[in-house]
């Protein structure tokens, strides 16, 4: 489960996420969470991501080991939003 904590900037609301991945070989695999803030007129636009996988440092990454270590298992972890990396 991946719980995603809102910064200052952004939102108070909460928002749990389960996803279940069965059959996949997850060592070698990166998960890219993005939120999006969502306007029913206009673009939605992005607010921010977590990366979470072998690619990732720091809490994403311990996050991704605790999950491995125990399939079957929910770990739930809080993650700060990051900033969406610019576009070229």
């Amino acid at each position: 489960m991946f719980q995603l904590k809102p910064t200052k900037k952004r939102s108070k609301r909460r928002v749990s996420l389960l996803i279940l991945l069965s059959s996949i070989p997850l060592q070698k695999v990166s998960l890219i969470i993005t939120v999006v803030d969502y306007d029913r007129i206009g673009t939605s636009e992005p607010i921010g991501r977590v990366v979470l996988g072998c690619n990732s440092t720091g809490t994403e990454l311990r996050h991704w080991s605790d999950m491995l270590a125990n399939p079957r298992r929910p770990i739930a972890q809080w993650h700060t939003l990051q900033e969406m990396p610019e576009k070229n």
